[in-house]
């Protein structure tokens, strides 16, 4: 049984398995070498057969179906916020769930950042890809802090 790897050139054995990582997903082996460098792979020569259909899935859930949902959201927990911060409207429930409604806010918005990423995509990749290393740990480092705050 020969391996994938860099070098297609190992046999499986113990001492090929201590320097490469083997993956195996329904009967396709593949196997990676852990001690070359990323630069080393080569990178695959035709696409998986389900990459069609994620960049479809991406675009329609990320164009389409992200900004709906949180543009509804957003205007209706915006007029949910404004109905409870009323003087007449103060109760515990009531702040209770003006907290939600400022919780479901900020995962509104942190959802609208991959809307503005799909964009990016389609437009400027490289430009995407900064704004997923840079502003998506952020953003979500936010959004478990607002989430966990709010639980309480």
């Amino acid at each position: 049984m020969m391996c994938v790897c860099a070098c297609a050139r190992h046999r499986l054995s113990r001492e090929h398995s201590s320097k490469h990582l083997l993956v195996m997903m329904d009967d396709d082996v593949t196997t990676y070498d852990v001690t070359a460098s990323p630069c080393d792979v080569t990178p695959a020569t035709e696409p998986p057969p389900h990459a069609e259909f994620y960049e479809l899935s991406r675009l329609v859930t990320g164009l389409v179906i992200y900004p709906i949902i949180c543009v509804v959201g957003l205007a209706g927990n915006s007029l949910a916020l404004v109905v409870f911060s009323r003087p007449s409207m103060v109760t515990s429930y009531n702040v209770l769930l003006a907290v939600m409604a400022v919780n479901d806010l900020v995962k509104l918005l942190n959802d609208l950042l991959y809307f503005v990423h799909v964009i990016l995509l389609v437009t400027d990749p490289p430009a995407a890809n900064r704004l997923f290393v840079h502003a998506y740990p952020a953003s979500h480092y936010i959004f478990n802090q607002v989430d966990r705050r709010s639980s309480f």
